[in-house]
């Protein structure tokens, strides 16, 4: 891995915004221009181009070479033509700040670093049995499909549902199970305790086994706790993408109601899988307007054991798919 000679350019007429992103840049170093005063070598050089919303039209106009790892970055999430503005300037994706500020800052911080950071994202269910753990399961295998080095972290204080679901279990204790090859033929790697242990990672260690795996792995995948914590919330903060599975019964959605006053305290976005559980229950968008949240996609609980290994079909296995082919929404 080399260090990025031009790690961040910011091309913006915004003083505002050049003086926010130093900040959440730092100790990164920022090259911050305009749309008038950049030049070709600046574009082709810099690994990660940041270009305020407002200046964003100004530089399509230049027409510059397309290139990756082009981020809009705007402050009004009302604003709708900031996705135009984006298209025009045929940017990776658009964040807004502050909503968007820790994944911006990961982002910064690999960028000096010369790559792209490890995709995190945070599972949780929204009461006891809404499946959580089968959905998280669920897109780590569809991920590795995708031909991704994909880990799957077990963060569930209590049961051992991975263990259940998983035949073959490599254990945090031991650094070398994690250790393999970084293709298609690399096995799904689960951080979790030993066989026959119940609970999943101690909440001391969270942190270490998650830096440890984003470390080498494309995509990890936390099962992670619903009851709030200080480690629980310290993973969802490094984590790109929080989502609750939510039952679509009144319990379910009452019990996710409380798992979200927390959760989007520390995550960074959020959205909820509803589990449809009765054919009475109020369609899911009006669940999602219910919690005052995104909705991902809707999920029947189909699952089926074949020779020892773990399938997941239909309505999970569908939209777990279109999650990693959608770069779990983060471009």
């Amino acid at each position: 891995m080399t260090p990025a000679a031009l790690p961040v350019l910011l091309v913006t007429e915004d003083h505002d915004l050049r003086d926010h992103i130093t900040w959440l840049a730092d100790p990164v170093p920022v090259l911050a221009t305009t749309p008038q005063s950049l030049t070709d070598q600046q574009w082709h050089d810099a690994y990660l181009v940041l270009v305020g919303d407002r200046s964003a039209t100004a530089l399509a106009e230049q027409h510059p070479a397309h290139r990756d790892r082009v981020i809009v970055v705007g402050h009004d999430p009302d604003d709708a033509q900031v996705w135009e503005r984006s298209d025009s300037l045929d940017a990776s994706t658009v964040m807004v700040l502050p909503y968007d500020q820790a994944t911006l800052r990961r982002r910064v911080l690999y960028a000096e670093r010369g790559s792209d950071p490890t995709c995190t994202v945070a599972v949780l269910s929204g009461c006891g049995g809404a499946g959580g753990t089968l959905f998280a399961t669920a897109v780590a295998m569809a991920a590795r499909r995708a031909h991704h080095r994909v880990a799957l972290m077990d963060a569930d204080p209590v049961g051992r549902a991975l263990q259940l679901l998983l035949e073959e279990v490599a254990t945090h204790q031991a650094p070398d199970a994690f250790d393999g090859p970084g293709d298609e033929a690399a096995p799904l790697v689960c951080a979790t305790r030993p066989v026959g242990v119940c609970g999943g990672i101690d909440p001391e260690d969270y942190l270490p086994v998650l830096h440890f795996l984003q470390a080498d792995q494309d995509i990890v995948v936390v099962d992670a706790p619903r009851g709030p914590s200080d480690a629980a919330a310290a993973l969802l903060e490094h984590s790109d993408l929080t989502l609750i599975v939510v039952p679509d019964t009144q319990h379910g959605i009452a019990s996710a109601a409380r798992v979200l006053d927390w959760v989007t305290g520390f995550a960074s976005r959020t959205a909820i899988v509803v589990r449809r559980c009765t054919d009475e229950a109020p369609p899911p968008d009006k669940v999602a307007n219910v919690l005052h949240t995104s909705l991902l996609g809707c999920i029947d609980t189909e699952r089926a054991d074949c020779d020892g290994e773990i399938v997941v079909r239909g309505s999970v296995a569908d939209l777990a798919d279109a999650l990693v082919d959608d770069q779990f929404g983060l471009g």
